[in-house]
C-alpha cells in the first residue's frame, strides 16, 4: 500500500483520536466462512502501521471450521506452508468497542492474495465480487438487517441444557413466550438501551426492537442503505455488540438459529430493492405486488433457493428451525404481506417496494447471506424469471409443490450436495470460496454426527 492509498485510513485514525484519545488497544477484525469474527490485538503504534503498509496474516485464519480447527483432509493449509496473505484495514469500520472499556477499539480487514486478486475464500470480498454483477448493470441493491437472538443464562443446566435469564426486575425466570409484550421490552430495557447506544457510537444505524416469538428473544432492525458492503459490515460488527453487551449484563446473547427445541428459530431477514443510476427503486410499483423487476427478482431468489440454502443454514442447528408453523419458511413460496413465505413483498407505500428474505437463520454469515441473494436476484433480473402467482394463507402447506412451491432442503447434506453441484453458484462465486466452504461443511457434518449425544441413550441404550 502507498502513501496516496493508506492517506484515508491514516486521516480515519487520525480523527478517531480526536474522539477517543484514550483508546490505545484495538482489535482487527476479519469474518471467516461461518461468520466467526478472527484476528488480532494491536497497539496503536501497531494499527497506525497497518493503516499506512498492510499486514500479512496466516491464510488460515478463513478456512477454520466452526470450532477454529484447520480443516480435516483438507491440503490447502500445507500445500504452500499456510503463508501469509496481506491484508487491509476496511475504510469506515475503525470504531470503539466500549463494552470492553475506554482503552478499546476495533477494525475489519480484509485479504487479498500475493498478486493483489481479491482472496476467494474472504467473504467480504466474495459479497464485493456479486455486487459487481449490479455495477455493470448501473444498479445499486438497497438493503437492510433483521436479526433475532436469545439471551440465555451464562451457565448450563445440571443436565447441559440453556434456560432464559432471570428477568432483572422482577428476579423470576420467563416460561411464556411473550410475544411483542412491551413489559418484555421494559424488563430488558438498560440492557437493550445499551445496546442501542453502543451501536450508534459506532455508527451502527440500529433502530426498532421487538420481543419476539420466544422466551427473552429480541429483534433489532438496521437501516437500509445503498451500501451494501457497509450494511453487511454493520451487520457483522452489531452481532459483536450484541454478545458483548449482553456478557457485560451476565448473560449470553446467541444467534443460534435453533436454541430451544420447542421454541421459535432465530432469523435474519434481508430487505432488499434496487435503484438504477437516478436513484430511483425499480422494484416501486402501485401494485402491492411490485413492479415487473421485482418479479424477476423474485422468480430468481425462487429458483435458486435449494442452491443457495448452505449459505442460509450453513450448521446442523440451522435446519432445526426450518419447521411448519414456527415462523421460518419451509419451500420457495413468495407472497404478498405473508409472513409464512419465504419471499415477503412487505406491505409499504409504492416508492418503499422492496422484498423480504426470510430464509437465513441469524447464524450465517451475513456477508455470504446477501451474496447468496443478490446472486440470485440478479440471474431472475437478467434472465426475466416468472415467480408464478403468490401464495395465499399458509404457505407452510405448499410444501409437496403448491402453487408451483418447492420444498427447501432439509437438513445439512442435501444442503451441502446442492450447493456442491450447482451451475448456478458456480458462476457467480469463485471455485477457491466453492471448494473450502464445502470442504469445511463436510468436514463439520462428518465430525458432528460422529459424537455420540445423550439423545443416542435415550433412545437406543435399553431399548435395541
Amino acid at each position: 500500500m502507498n502513501m496516496q492509498s493508506a492517506q484515508p485510513l491514516l486521516t480515519e485514525l487520525q480523527d478517531f483520536r480526536r474522539r477517543y484519545p484514550l483508546v490505545d488497544h484495538f482489535y482487527a477484525l476479519i469474518s471467516d466462512n461461518n461468520g466467526v469474527l478472527r484476528g488480532k490485538r494491536l497497539t496503536l503504534a501497531e494499527l497506525e502501521e497497518f493503516f499506512q503498509h498492510g499486514r500479512g496474516v496466516a491464510s488460515s485464519i478463513l478456512w477454520l471450521d466452526v470450532t477454529g480447527k484447520d480443516i480435516a483432509h483438507y491440503d490447502l493449509v500445507w500445500q504452500d506452508g499456510d503463508s501469509d496473505r496481506w491484508c487491509q484495514a476496511v475504510p469506515g469500520t475503525l470504531t470503539p468497542a466500549p463494552w470492553l472499556g475506554e482503552r478499546y477499539g476495533q477494525v475489519l480487514f480484509t485479504m487479498s492474495e500475493p498478486d493483489g486478486t481479491p482472496t476467494p475464500q474472504d467473504p467480504r470480498q466474495v459479497l464485493a465480487g456479486v455486487l459487481q454483477h449490479f455495477q455493470k448493470m448501473g444498479l445499486r441493491p438497497v438493503v437492510a438487517a433483521e436479526l433475532e437472538f436469545y439471551l440465555v443464562e451464562r451457565e448450563r443446566t445440571a443436565d447441559g441444557h440453556i434456560q432464559p435469564p432471570k428477568n432483572p426486575r422482577t428476579g423470576e425466570r420467563p416460561t411464556l413466550i411473550r410475544g411483542y409484550e412491551a413489559n418484555e421490552l421494559d424488563d430488558f430495557a438498560t440492557f437493550l438501551t445499551e445496546v442501542h447506544d453502543t451501536a450508534v457510537s459506532m455508527g451502527i444505524p440500529a433502530e426498532t426492537v421487538i420481543s419476539e416469538y420466544g422466551p427473552s428473544q429480541f429483534e433489532i432492525v438496521l437501516h437500509h442503505q445503498d451500501d451494501a458492503l457497509r450494511a453487511m459490515d454493520q451487520a457483522v460488527l452489531f452481532k459483536r455488540v450484541v454478545k458483548g453487551v449482553a456478557l457485560k449484563h451476565g448473560y449470553i446473547a446467541t444467534f443460534m438459529a435453533k436454541p430451544y427445541a420447542q421454541e421459535s428459530g432465530s432469523g435474519l431477514h434481508v430487505h432488499m430493492s434496487v435503484i438504477d443510476q437516478a436513484g430511483h427503486n425499480v422494484f416501486a410499483d402501485p401494485s402491492p405486488a411490485g413492479s415487473p423487476q421485482l418479479h424477476h427478482a423474485i422468480g430468481g431468489l425462487q429458483k435458486h433457493l435449494a442452491d443457495s440454502m448452505l449459505l442460509f443454514g450453513p450448521h446442523a442447528n440451522s435446519y432445526r428451525r426450518l419447521r411448519p408453523g414456527c415462523y421460518a419458511p419451509i419451500n420457495t413460496a413468495w407472497g404478498i404481506n405473508n409472513r409464512t413465505v419465504s419471499l415477503r413483498v412487505p406491505a409499504s407505500g409504492p416508492a418503499a417496494r422492496r422484498l423480504e428474505h426470510r430464509v437465513a437463520g441469524a447464524d450465517a454469515n451475513p456477508y455470504l447471506v446477501l451474496a447468496g441473494i443478490l446472486a440470485a436476484a440478479h440471474d431472475g433480473l437478467v434472465k426475466q424469471l416468472d415467480p408464478g402467482a403468490p401464495a395465499v394463507g399458509d404457505a407452510g402447506k405448499l410444501a409437496a409443490g403448491g402453487q408451483g412451491s418447492k420444498a427447501l432442503p432439509r437438513n445439512w447434506q442435501q444442503a451441502i450436495d446442492a450447493f456442491a453441484s450447482s451451475d448456478f453458484i458456480r458462476q457467480y462465486f469463485p471455485a477457491g470460496f466453492i471448494d473450502t466452504y464445502v470442504a469445511t461443511k463436510q468436514a463439520e457434518l462428518a465430525e458432528f454426527y460422529g459424537e455420540v449425544s445423550p439423545l443416542d441413550y435415550d433412545w437406543y441404550l435399553r431399548t435395541v
